[in-house]
C-alpha cells in the first residue's frame, strides 16, 4: 500500500506550468495540432490519385496483398507483345491470368500491399487509405527530420524543422497525390540520420588525430550495413536513385585510406544486394534487363509527341526507342529548368530553399553539421541530374527529395 501523499492541486498546476507535465503539455499540444492539420489539409486538398501512375502501383499493391504476387489488372500492348515473344521461345506465359508488372518499382506497391494486409477489410476503402498511408509515412519524415535536427541543432532546431516539413505546400502537395514520394524523403533521412550516427561515432571513439580517424570510422559493421540496406530500398523506390551509391562509396574512400575501407564497401555492396538483388534477379529473368522495360524512361519525355512514354507502352512491340541525344539534353534542361524555376519556389518553398543557400556562407561549428550539408547538397544536386537524364518526367519523384 502506497504511503506517499496525494498531490494538492496547487502542485498539479505547478507540476503542469513549469514541473516535468509541462513537456507533455507541449507534446500533447504539438501531436493534437498535427492531427487536426492532417485533417484538415487532407479534406481539403485530396482529390484522389493524380496519375495512371500511381493507380498503376496501387493495382499492383491489391494483387500483391491477394497473394498474386507482382503482377497488374493494367496491362498495355507492350505487356502483351512481350508475352507473345516469351511464348513463341518456348516459355511459357498464361496470358489470361494478370501479367508481371515490368514498368514500376516494386516498393511502394509492397507498403501499400503491408497496409492492405494489416488493416481489416472493411476498413480499406481505396484512395482514402492510400490518403492515410501517406499521411502517416509524412509524420514519419516530420519525426525523422525532428531527430535530425534535434541532434544538429539542439531541441528548438528540431521543432522548427518539424513545423517546417508539416506547414510546407510542396511536401504536402507531394503527400494528398498519394504517388509515394513521401516515402521516398523518409529513406533519404534515414541515409542522413546513419551518416550522422557514423560522424558521432567517430567524434566519440577517436581523439581527432587523422590517423585514429581512419582506424575507427569503420569499427562499427552496422552501418555500412544499414546505409546499403537503405540504398536497396530507394533503389526500390526510384530507380534513378542508383546514382546515390558511387557518391556514397566516394565518400568512405575519402575517409579511409587503408584496407577497411574494402570491408565497408563490401559490407554496401552486400546488403544492396540482399535487398535490391531479388527484384533485379526477376527482372532480368523476365526483360533481360534489371529495370524491366522502365530503362526505356532514357528515351522518352512526357508531353513530347514524339517520345511520349504513353505511346511507347501502347506499342505491340518490345524494343526499346532510339536514344536522340538532342532530345536526351533538352529533356534535361527542361527538367532542371522547371524544377527550379517552379517546384523549389512554390508554395512557400521560397523561404526554405532561400535559407538553405544562405546557410553556405555560414560555417557551423560542429564540423558533423558542416559535412551532413554538404553531402545532403551532393546528393540532391545527383539526384536532381540524374531524374533529369533517366526519368521521362511523367511521374515526379524529385519532391521525395526535397
Amino acid at each position: 500500500m502506497s504511503t506517499q501523499p496525494k498531490r494538492s492541486l496547487q502542485e498539479w498546476v505547478h507540476w503542469f506550468e513549469i514541473g516535468e507535465g509541462s513537456r507533455w503539455v507541449r507534446v500533447a499540444g504539438l501531436a493534437a495540432g498535427v492531427l487536426l492539420l492532417s485533417w484538415f489539409v487532407g479534406y481539403k486538398l485530396f482529390r484522389g490519385p493524380l496519375t495512371e501512375v500511381t493507380m498503376a502501383q496501387a493495382v499492383v499493391g491489391r494483387q500483391v496483398a491477394e497473394g498474386h504476387g507482382f503482377t497488374t489488372l493494367v496491362n498495355h500492348p507492350q505487356s502483351f507483345a512481350w508475352a507473345q515473344e516469351r511464348i513463341s521461345r518456348g516459355k511459357f506465359v498464361n496470358v489470361r491470368k494478370p501479367l508481371p508488372e515490368l514498368h514500376q518499382p516494386p516498393l511502394y506497391s509492397a507498403v501499400i500491399a503491408a497496409a492492405h494486409r494489416l488493416l481489416p477489410a472493411r476498413w480499406f476503402n481505396g484512395d482514402t487509405t492510400l490518403l492515410a498511408l501517406n499521411i502517416v509515412l509524412l509524420w514519419c519524415v516530420a519525426m525523422q527530420s525532428f531527430f535530425l535536427a534535434k541532434n544538429l541543432f539542439g531541441e528548438m532546431g528540431g521543432v522548427i524543422a518539424l513545423l517546417g516539413v508539416m506547414l510546407s505546400a510542396p511536401i504536402w502537395a507531394a503527400t494528398v497525390a498519394v504517388n509515394g514520394a513521401v516515402l521516398t524523403m523518409a529513406l533519404w533521412l534515414a541515409l542522413f540520420q546513419v551518416t550522422w550516427s557514423a560522424e558521432t561515432r567517430v567524434m566519440k571513439a577517436c581523439d581527432g588525430s587523422a590517423q585514429t580517424l581512419r582506424r575507427r570510422i569503420t569499427m562499427s559493421l552496422w552501418r555500412p550495413a544499414l546505409t546499403g540496406m537503405i540504398l536497396g530500398a530507394l533503389f526500390l523506390s526510384d530507380y534513378t536513385t542508383i546514382i546515390v551509391a558511387p557518391l556514397v562509396a566516394a565518400v568512405i574512400w575519402t575517409k579511409v585510406s587503408d584496407w577497411r575501407v574494402f570491408r565497408s564497401l563490401v559490407l554496401i555492396a552486400a546488403a544492396f544486394i540482399v535487398v535490391a538483388g531479388p527484384w533485379m534477379i526477376r527482372n532480368v529473368s523476365l526483360t533481360g534487363n534489371p529495370v524491366g522495360f522502365a530503362s526505356q524512361e532514357l528515351a522518352l519525355k512526357a508531353g513530347d509527341p514524339t517520345a511520349e512514354p504513353a505511346t511507347q507502352r501502347a506499342m505491340f512491340t518490345t524494343d526499346s526507342p532510339a536514344i536522340d541525344f538532342k532530345k536526351l539534353g533538352n529533356k534535361a534542361l527542361t527538367s532542371l529548368q522547371r524544377g527550379a524555376g517552379e517546384r523549389l519556389w512554390s508554395g512557400g518553398g521560397i523561404f526554405l530553399a532561400a535559407f538553405f543557400v544562405a546557410g553556405f556562407a555560414y560555417r557551423f561549428r560542429d564540423a558533423r553539421a558542416n559535412r551532413l550539408r554538404w553531402f545532403a547538397v551532393a546528393v540532391i544536386a545527383s539526384v536532381a541530374l540524374a531524374q533529369a537524364f533517366l526519368s521521362s518526367g511523367r511521374a515526379s519523384a524529385m519532391c521525395g527529395c526535397a
